[in-house]
């Protein structure tokens, strides 16, 4: 079943601003179209702010060298797992 047959999806319904849709629903199509192009440039950039955000870029390192170890579990786990399933497969069960 499509977004349209069900309606807008309720997990970004919740993002949208108090009347958006009520406000959206009567623009006209070149109105909706020049705002698509200006959160469009207002997403570029807040991502080029983000990229250059020094404390953010120290946190994401931070979280990477610490959550490491956890991850190389996990893969090397899930490996496993898969190798039994290709075993087990491979035998026919």
């Amino acid at each position: 079943m499509s977004d349209e047959q069900m309606g807008f999806p309720k997990k970004l319904k919740r993002y949208l601003p108090a009347g958006f849709e009520d406000k959206a629903d009567s623009m006209p199509a070149e109105d909706i179209n020049s705002h698509l192009i200006e959160l469009e440039k207002q997403i570029a950039a807040t991502e080029k702010d983000m990229e250059a955000d020094i404390k953010l870029s120290d946190a994401k390192e931070m979280v990477k060298e610490l959550a490491g170890t956890y991850r190389e579990i996990i893969k090397q786990s899930r490996a496993m797992i898969r190798y039994y399933v290709y075993v087990m497969e491979t035998r026919g069960a």
